[in-house]
């Protein structure tokens, strides 16, 4: 049997990036991006703007995280 060829694409400078470093860039980018729109509509005092934030983000961030740390098994 042949082994299965995993996707990888060769950046200058960075090396061989693989779908797991994707996995772990996109859940950092959603996690921080969520974070920074959470303190400055709590900042603000705008707990509207919060609570939609975390109703349209929070789902997708939990699984984007869910998804990378189940890969790592």
């Amino acid at each position: 049997m042949s082994e299965a060829k995993k996707p990888k694409i060769t950046v200058k400078g960075l090396g061989e990036i693989t779908e797991k470093d994707y996995r772990g860039l996109i859940a950092i980018i959603f996690s921080a991006g969520t974070i920074i729109i959470a303190s400055i509509s709590v900042a603000q005092s705008r707990l509207d703007l919060f609570t939609s934030v975390m109703a349209v983000l929070g789902p997708i961030v939990t699984l984007i995280i869910k998804d990378y740390f189940q890969s790592k098994e």
